[in-house]
């Protein structure tokens, strides 16, 4: 999944209309409670799809309220992918759910 939104590179006075927006990076610590989102623009899907340099990024950290919102939907699917790929792993083998 990614995002179609227009974007105007001020730099070289281009406008992209369809600019294709990808999630490239996600950082995420329980223990400082935040999260960083950073999406690269390129300057179309079939740009981002044969390995094209992006056009623009945007990043983003979420804190308080917004991290919350990310780590109940974190726990509701991939956290407990993740729980579940670990206890395959030999040093996790007698690992259970708590």
């Amino acid at each position: 999944m990614a995002l179609k939104k227009t974007f105007h590179d001020d730099d070289r006075d281009v406008t992209y209309t369809d600019a294709y927006w990808r999630l490239v990076h996600f950082s995420y610590s329980w223990e400082r409670q935040e999260a960083d989102l950073l999406f690269s623009a390129f300057s179309s899907e079939v740009a981002a799809a044969a390995g094209r340099t992006p056009i623009a990024s945007k990043s983003f950290r979420l804190t308080g309220d917004e991290f919350l919102q990310v780590d109940a939907l974190l726990t509701a699917g991939f956290k407990a992918q993740v729980y579940e790929f670990a206890k395959q792993q030999p040093d996790f083998a007698d690992a259970t759910d708590v």
